[in-house]
């Protein structure tokens, strides 16, 4: 059975459906950062989310036109996340650590990801995941 550790309380081993026995907080998953390269601006997201134009213009106000409308899909497993090219157009690829995304990849600690058009890619997001 999976448990979790209640990051208000320290309090352990409390199954995942339950909530903090000690002080009532229910279970949220780790969470993960998108942290813009360029201005160091973040999105913390804890859901699965389709990020494109719309969702990162806040992360780089200058350089979110190159992305498409929905550009990727980060995925929240119960022990990963994972990363999908959704952009399906061509000249808005995304990039995982200098490879092109193909089908769905496990996200770690530190991973980089590059969008723009052709070569030229001007915005880059790391990950980074809450303990």
């Amino acid at each position: 059975m999976a448990t979790w550790k209640c990051r208000n309380c320290d309090f352990k081993d409390i199954p995942l459906d339950k909530e903090c026995p000690v002080c009532l907080r229910k279970f949220m998953p780790p969470g993960i950062i998108l942290q813009s390269e360029k201005t160091k601006k973040t999105i913390t997201l804890h859901i699965s989310h389709t990020l494109g134009r719309d969702g990162l213009k806040e992360l780089d106000p200058e350089e979110y036109v190159v992305l498409a409308r929905c550009q990727f899909r980060i995925s929240k497993g119960e022990l990963s996340w994972t990363i999908e090219d959704i952009a399906n157009a061509p000249g808005f690829p995304t990039f995982l650590d200098g490879r092109a995304i193909e089908g769905v990849i496990d996200v770690k600690n530190g991973n980089m990801i590059s969008i723009g058009r052709e070569h030229k890619m001007p915005m880059k997001i790391q990950f980074l995941i809450e303990e």
